[in-house]
């Protein structure tokens, strides 16, 4: 399951096939919750859209049922809200975004991954 942490999206998991280190988390208007996971996924009229920052190493587990649509290769792994990142509904400036920003992000994960792996505190 991929979880999100905090931010807008804070306790939503989901089934994704994906686990880019940077992620757009989207909410439909009425209130229900999909990864653009994939190269090509785009959000749909009215969804807000909320980027987020993969803060652990990716899991790949396998769900076999007797649900075909269920059955399949999915990924785990957990992610933080980036709250300074603009809202794309395009992919290519989404694409352009995260390249010109890999150090910040990159610093941004290994700030989150530190804090995650040290546990919460008290």
């Amino acid at each position: 399951m991929i979880e999100f942490l905090d931010g807008p999206a804070a306790g939503v998991a989901l089934r994704l096939m994906r686990a880019p280190v940077c992620l757009r988390a989207v909410c439909s208007p009425a209130g229900n919750w999909d990864a653009l996971d994939q190269l090509t996924d785009t959000p749909r009229p009215r969804e807000r859209v909320y980027v987020y920052v993969c803060v652990t190493d990716v899991a790949r587990y396998c769900i076999r049922s007797s649900q075909r649509a269920v059955s399949g290769f999915y990924l785990a792994a957990r992610y933080r809200h980036y709250p300074d990142a603009p809202s794309f509904a395009d992919n290519a400036a989404w694409q352009r975004w995260c390249e010109t920003n890999r150090e910040i992000l990159n610093a941004f994960r290994a700030k989150h991954v530190e804090q995650y792996l040290k546990g919460p505190t008290a």
